[in-house]
């Protein structure tokens, strides 16, 4: 349209989309047409994408379109922040006028730009704490003065939990685990019929801040004194895994614990199969990451916790899981070993170092779990499916052996 001569900034809101067609109409009648409104334009999202966006929210993509980094990579079923963000920038400024205020809110607006928190790039961070703070001003001025007050609240708690925050204060990354529970707390703040509204609430409307660096309600969520406690176990148990994404992530799981009372608990009466699955789901994502899962391996036992529960695994889903879990293990293991090996050849030294020897005995480690792993499994899953998964896991436990 600019290459037409067509000024697209003469006239707000931009329109994308079917909405589009009127865009060319509008901007050569010098706007004599009545102009879109905002919630029009934030209808046009689509709620589940948006969902799909905010949950796996593409960390590594960067703002700047010149670099070499596509969406479709990432998820093509998602849409692209570096179109929507900006976007939602342009709705939120002083000179547009927000028919409806919380149609930012329930659009999943705001919950995109918590979420983009999380980002590696510095740029993608810096528009979303923007957002964030016209947000701030737009919601202010709304005439909704009862419905406002939690939403300027919740900005409150990100604002000085920024300012309490020991790291650097310039676009700081927060942990992803963190912006998805705050993503998805504002879907159910719309709610009051959620069965997690009251939870969530009182929870954020009776702290002036929120620690920004740990795992928001993990224990007073997983061990729930409610009668029927199992909702709020799954709902944190799905956000821990959903929030694991890098190192940060894993860091926070560490500092607090979240590995120990996860694997101490999953044979006790207060997990059932559900949960079973959650805490296997979290450990399998934790395990694909790198530096997380040589951690398990050599800090927190994982290769003797799954060949103890081996023997109690009924449900053939858990055993591919568990099968999945040593195959993310054995690569870590072997990424790990291979970066000391090549720092070792720099030196010019032949034989293994002090630092070296741990590691074999880390792989000696898997190789024994494995073996229990494998025959508890043998009898319990003769099925065609198992057994293929069960030969590809000695395939990779083997190859870290050689």
């Amino acid at each position: 349209m600019e290459r037409n001569g067509i000024n697209i900034s003469a006239t707000k809101p931009l329109l994308f989309g079917k909405l589009s067609s009127r865009q060319p109409t509008n901007l050569q009648a010098n706007s004599s047409q009545k102009s879109t409104k905002i919630s029009e334009c934030l209808g046009y999202l689509n709620p589940e994408t948006m969902s799909r966006t905010v949950d796996r929210f593409p960390l590594h993509l960067c703002l700047d379109t010149s670099k070499e980094t596509d969406i479709a990579q990432e998820d093509e079923s998602l849409y692209d922040p570096r179109f929507l963000l900006p976007y939602l920038s342009s709705l939120t400024g002083t000179d547009v006028y927000v028919d409806r205020h919380m149609k930012l809110v329930e659009c999943g607006g705001l919950s995109l730009a918590i979420a983009s928190l999380s980002s590696q790039d510095t740029d993608i961070r810096s528009i979303g704490y923007h957002i964030l703070h016209r947000f701030y001003q737009r919601m202010g001025e709304a005439k909704i003065v009862s419905e406002k007050q939690i939403w300027l609240h919740l900005v409150h708690l990100i604002k000085n939990g920024l300012s309490a925050a020991t790291e650097t204060k310039v676009c700081l990354k927060l942990p992803s685990v963190v912006t998805i529970f705050l993503a998805r707390a504002v879907l159910i703040l719309t709610n009051p019929s959620h069965y997690m509204y009251n939870s969530i609430s009182g929870f954020l409307l009776a702290k002036p801040l929120l620690n920004l660096f740990s795992v928001p309600e993990f224990l007073r969520l997983f061990n729930s004194k409610d009668v029927n406690p199992r909702p709020q176990q799954l709902w944190i148990l799905s956000v821990l895994r959903d929030g694991l994404r890098d190192r940060l992530d894993h860091q926070m799981y560490v500092q607090q614990f979240v590995y120990k009372i996860l694997m101490s608990n999953f044979g006790s009466t207060v997990s059932d199969r559900s949960v079973q699955g959650l805490i296997l789901e979290i450990l399998e994502r934790s395990s694909s990451l790198q530096i997380a899962g040589f951690h398990l391996v050599s800090s927190h036992g994982l290769p003797q916790f799954l060949a103890a529960i081996s023997s109690q695994i009924t449900e053939r889903s858990l055993c591919i899981r568990i099968l999945s879990i040593v195959r993310h293990l054995a690569s870590a293991l072997a990424e790990a070993d291979i970066k000391k090996e090549a720092d070792i050849k720099k030196e010019g030294e032949g034989e293994e170092t002090v630092e070296f020897k741990p590691k074999t005995t880390l792989k000696r480690v898997l190789q024994c779990s494995f073996e229990i792993i494998s025959t508890n499994f043998k009898g319990n899953f003769p099925d065609q499916e198992t057994v293929k998964n069960l030969r590809l896991t000695r395939t990779s436990v083997i190859k870290l052996l050689t």
